[in-house]
């Protein structure tokens, strides 16, 4: 975290086994005997419960900011 600056990045495909369930793979075939091991489809668990919370987070941070504009508005 860099504490100049106004983000914070978090990673949570830290395990690699993550990626698979998020991104999906492409169909999978043995090099040696040609066995085929399949293809997952992409679910994207992460991204949609990021652009779930990231609407409530930035509406809860507008309406504190309107609050406190609103509060030091009426001192005055």
């Amino acid at each position: 975290m860099n504490k100049e600056a106004a983000e914070v990045k978090v990673h949570i495909l830290g395990d690699f086994r993550l990626k698979f369930f998020e991104k999906g793979t492409t169909n999978r075939t043995l090099k040696k005997n040609g066995a085929n091991r399949g293809a997952m489809r992409a679910h994207y668990f992460f991204k949609t419960a990021k652009d779930n919370k990231e609407k409530e987070i930035f509406s809860s941070l507008d309406n504190l900011i309107s609050t406190s504009i609103n509060r030091v508005a009426n001192k005055k």
